[in-house]
């Protein structure tokens, strides 16, 4: 987890800053800052990749309630180069001297145009490179959001229902937590009542929930999701949409952001959000364990639900049936994986590697004939990758 205005390096494939899909660039940069990219060469992760690549190494900063200039990173602009026009990120439009190489077109594997940036890793260039990205960013934690004073720290015991990370008002004060401790925040009087009217909000939602899970009757249900609609329509008359830039930057170093931001159907064009389900009707059913089934493959569903593997034991308890009568009406739907002596759906077993595994069952056929249904089922598999292959 990254804190406010802390500064992170991602090494990713150029296709992050040049796709011409803007949305994984937008929604990062909700969050982030772009402080900086630096294209790598196609061969600089040839050694240990095994192929040619173009990379970028991009520097972002987490946004913090602070209103910094920042560069915009999201379109695409074109470059002339020795092959033709190019399309590239903006950024790299404006910052030539960021990319360690020529960018130029090949042909790809079915003879598709691909631009690339040929060259050598230049390790003098990368410090220069690396010279020319903005200075001061970074301070230490101490510098950034101070308590109001110590006494106001206050020590919460680990069962407190903030989680860590998390925003909570506490006497008229926003405080975060960290660790153990919740540590009031110095925000304008405008950014707390924004974070409070979201406090709301989720806590609402989170009542929402306990009650549809509990065993409370329908009329409780209905009024807490009568108090969900009154909190988000109060928050929005005042504020706007969850979704809103405003309220994203707010809320942006809540764990529990995701969720607020799941209550809307955002248009970011318009502006505008529509409600999510959750406000009109029951969304979830409370678990209740099935008693009974009358297959073998049903009895399977079940565990697998359940457990999340087989599990005969539960699969006997719902059919009344034996291990060894489920296991024959299964068939094909599961194998005995000899590497280890679990029992797994042909999904998992008849996938990965699927030539060690057909060794290990033939060396296990030999000791038990019992396998030789093993051997079958992944030679008819490898026999299909083949034929895909072909």
């Amino acid at each position: 987890m990254v804190r406010p205005d802390g500064v992170i390096a991602v090494i990713t494939s150029r296709f992050t800053m040049d796709k011409q899909d803007s949305s994984v660039r937008r929604h990062l940069s909700e969050g982030s800052i772009l402080l900086g990219a630096i294209r790598l060469p196609n061969t600089t992760f040839k050694a240990s990749a095994g192929t040619d690549v173009t990379s970028d190494i991009l520097f972002l900063q987490k946004r913090s309630s602070q209103v910094r200039r920042e560069e915009s990173w999201a379109e695409l602009g074109a470059i002339e180069t020795s092959d033709g026009p190019v399309q590239v990120n903006e950024y790299y439009v404006r910052h030539p001297e960021m990319m360690l190489g020529r960018m130029g077109i090949e042909r790809g594997q079915y003879g598709t145009p691909t631009p690339y940036l040929s060259g050598n890793l230049d390790l003098r260039a990368l410090d220069g490179a690396i010279s020319r990205l903005p200075a001061g960013v970074y301070a230490e934690p101490h510098q950034q959001r101070r308590p109001i004073s110590v006494e106001q720290r206050q020590q919460i015991p680990s069962a407190e229902d903030v989680k860590d990370g998390g925003l909570t008002d506490r006497n008229g004060v926003i405080h975060v937590r960290r660790g153990n401790v919740l540590q009031a925040l110095a925000l304008p009087s405008s950014m707390c009542a924004r974070i409070r009217g979201m406090l709301q909000v989720r806590d609402a939602v989170r009542t929402v929930f306990q009650s549809q899970l509990s065993d409370r009757d329908e009329e409780a249900v209905v009024e807490a999701r009568n108090t969900l609609n009154r909190s988000y329509d109060s928050f929005v008359a005042r504020f706007g949409p969850l979704s809103a830039k405003e309220n994203v930057r707010a809320f942006a170093d809540d764990p529990d952001q995701p969720l607020l931001l799941s209550l809307e159907n955002y248009d970011p064009e318009t502006g505008r959000a529509t409600k999510s389900p959750i406000f009109l009707r029951r969304t979830l059913e409370r678990y209740r364990p099935v008693e009974k089934v009358e297959t073998a493959s049903e009895a399977l569903l079940v565990s697998l639900n359940e457990t999340g593997e087989i599990n005969w034991p539960r699969m006997q308890d719902v059919t009344g049936r034996s291990p060894a009568e489920l296991q024959a009406e299964l068939g094909s739907l599961a194998y005995r994986n000899p590497q280890g002596g679990d029992w797994e759906t042909a999904d998992r077993y008849l996938s990965g590697n699927v030539r060690a595994k057909l060794a290990a069952a033939q060396t296990s056929a030999q000791l038990d004939p019992a396998y030789q249904r093993n051997v079958d089922a992944l030679r008819a598999v490898q026999l299909r990758i083949l034929d895909r292959a072909k």
